[in-house]
């Protein structure tokens, strides 16, 4: 079970890069309850994006520094990661998100929040044992995970014409079943989001 999981994560993530030549890729430390350290890697697709434009009023603000301009953006995302928790387990996942993004054009600066339900393959470092068996196996086990994060960043390609972006997200992670039941826990998304 786990080297088909293990096939399928490595195909998802070769059809990501093949089909991203245009798109927003994301790079990001993933670390579960932030000091578990991983990786995950991902993929943007725009769905709706509007400008707004709004006259400064204070102080003549918009004669010195012009109006403010927002860009609000809809988007989904396709990420595939992992995270090693050191004598527990390692994780293993896949997971669709769509998102929400407001961004500021004079400093670039970005709130957003996302929304997403996927895979999560747990690996357990340790030996196990089944009932009533004296060797050990390595063992694992299948969840529903949904994931929910509150980032913010800034994009340089306002100020400096780069086509590159920096994040900060805390994620809630809600895997399911585990111990009959459903175990929230706590990630942070430290990363980068570039196109090529």
């Amino acid at each position: 079970m786990q080297k088909i999981t293990l096939m399928t994560l490595v195909f998802c993530l070769s059809a990501i890069v093949v089909h991203a030549q245009n798109l927003p890729i994301n790079i990001s430390y993933f670390g579960e309850n932030a000091l578990h350290p991983g990786l995950k890697i991902g993929v943007e697709y725009g769905l709706w994006e509007k400008d707004k434009t709004k006259n400064r009023w204070l102080f003549n603000r918009n004669d010195k520094i012009g109006p403010e301009v927002k860009t609000k953006q809809l988007f989904v995302a396709g990420n595939l990661g992992f995270y090693n928790h050191a004598n527990n387990h390692t994780g293993v996942f896949l997971i669709p998100e769509i998102g929400y993004r407001r961004t500021k054009h004079r400093k670039g600066s970005f709130l957003e929040t996302s929304l997403g339900l996927g895979y999560l393959q747990r690996i357990y470092n340790i030996d196990t044992y089944e009932a009533g068996s004296t060797e050990p196996f390595k063992g694992g086990q299948s969840q529903f995970l949904t994931t929910f994060s509150v980032g913010f960043g800034r994009n340089l390609s306002f100020r400096r014409d780069l086509p590159l972006s920096w994040y900060v997200k805390p994620t809630v992670m809600l895997a399911m079943p585990q111990a009959h039941t459903a175990v929230p826990n706590a990630a942070l998304d430290i990363g980068v989001r570039f196109t090529l």
